[in-house]
């Protein structure tokens, strides 16, 4: 599927230009959608020396290794460990279980960032030079976190299996956006609207009722057979699949779910909330992909 560009997860430089995945918010902003929200983070001093102080007592062994995997504006195979006190050789020096991404290492000469991510524009806003996403330890669950910061360019997961989707989701595939709406109907099954966001179009949207979809799929790519066609070479035939399930709601899976075959570049999910790492999770910044893997 999608044979005309090569590689897994990410484009061959030679055979297709960079997708320019910049926060959703900016993007979306430019295009007439603002609803997208953001979780920050509200530490005071007082919080941030209390947190300090608990993560000297916390022996936990779990450390996250994170892996570039593709070629761009880190060197590939680039590895960071992250442990439940932060990123190991941090220069930011702060013991606060927190690890800080971002394109900019300094903002007013202060250390912001744990891990740069370079990008190829020139010119940034300075929103975008602050820290867009960041990795933290949850104590209490002994796991890793990732979080958006809504601001510059916010991260994306790779759609590695089904997902159950939730409402004001957003996905990006190639160069469109599409952001879900969850309906609960009364006395119904839930209706999803599919609003789609890209160079040309601005907030199309399509519906869809459960009862209609309770034995065939939602099919989303540049073939005319997919009830979402998309005019994006970057796209598979069959990019993705919605499914509805009477037990967990409307659910999302990367390529065609009739011929188990997965698309060629992925499909991304934008992290609108918090959401726990796993291992083997991808996680993609502007050009860069991280590769996640927990270890004990």
């Amino acid at each position: 599927m999608g044979s005309e560009i090569c590689g897994c997860c990410y484009l061959q430089p030679s055979k297709a230009p960079e997708i320019n995945i910049t926060s959703p918010k900016n993007k979306l902003s430019l295009l007439g959608f603002n609803s997208l929200t953001s979780p920050k983070v509200l530490n005071t001093e007082a919080d941030l020396q209390n947190r300090i102080k608990l993560l000297e007592n916390v022996h936990s062994d779990k450390v996250l290794k994170l892996k570039v995997i593709n070629t761009g504006n880190l060197s590939k195979g680039t590895v960071f460990i992250i442990n439940p006190r932060g990123l190991e050789n941090s220069d930011r020096e702060v013991l606060d279980g927190y690890t800080y991404f971002g394109c900019k290492k300094k903002s007013l000469e202060k250390i912001i960032n744990d891990i740069i991510i370079p990008i190829n524009e020139s010119e940034l806003t300075a929103t975008q030079k602050s820290q867009n996403f960041m990795i933290l330890y949850h104590i209490e669950k002994d796991a890793f976190i990732i979080r958006d910061l809504g601001k510059g360019f916010g991260p994306f997961i790779k759609v590695n299996h089904s997902y159950v989707i939730k409402d004001n989701w957003m996905i990006n595939i190639g160069e469109t956006f599409l952001v879900f709406g969850i309906e609960s109907m009364h006395l119904g099954l839930p209706r999803l609207t599919i609003k789609k966001f890209s160079g040309n179009e601005s907030g199309n949207t399509k519906t869809f009722e459960a009862s209609e979809y309770v034995e065939t799929h939602i099919l989303i790519g540049r073939d005319r057979k997919c009830d979402i066609e998309i005019e994006d070479y970057l796209l598979s035939k069959v990019q993705c699949s919605l499914f509805f399930d009477a037990n967990s709601g409307w659910n999302i899976i990367d390529g065609d779910i009739k011929t188990q075959k997965e698309s060629t570049n992925g499909t991304w999910l934008y992290v609108s909330e918090e959401m726990e790492i796993v291992n083997g999770m991808i996680i993609k910044s502007y050009q860069t992909l991280l590769q996640a893997t927990l270890i004990k």
